[in-house]
């Protein structure tokens, strides 16, 4: 494999690692049944963490020197990710703290739309892989 490829390869992996750490935070996070202030808050916090973490991996991956042959697929795989950052601001809008209600229709609209770009993501990510080893 060419340095270029692996060394792309590596900071794409790297990031990819990261995004799926704070998945898996927000996974933990969904869980979680909100029924004081307490709970309802950290919920809240907790994904707007992880929602700054999220745009941090996505701008990392603007920032990336891309190798021409997967340039597409990177653009794709931004696109998804930005699909799932969309809907982890939508599950922070539907968390009201003054109500201390969670708009369940906008939560779950914000859930499948975080499950839409990791199904869209994960092709797109074998795609590049694949094309880094043919390289």
């Amino acid at each position: 494999m060419k340095e270029e490829y692996s060394k792309y390869a590596q900071e794409f992996s790297a990031i990819g690692t990261q995004i799926r750490h704070i998945s898996k935070r927000i996974d933990e996070v969904n869980r979680l049944i909100a029924t004081t202030f307490e709970t309802l808050k950290h919920k809240k916090d907790s994904f707007s963490t992880a929602l700054n973490e999220l745009k941090e991996c996505k701008e990392n991956m603007l920032e990336m020197n891309v190798p021409s042959i997967v340039t597409v697929e990177h653009n794709d795989f931004v696109n998804a990710f930005d699909s799932f950052i969309k809907g982890t601001e939508k599950t922070i809008d539907a968390i009201d703290l003054d109500t201390l209600t969670t708009n369940k229709e906008l939560f779950n609209e914000g859930f499948e739309q975080q499950k839409k770009g990791i199904d869209l993501a994960e092709p797109i990510t074998n795609k590049i892989a694949a094309k880094l080893r043919a390289g």
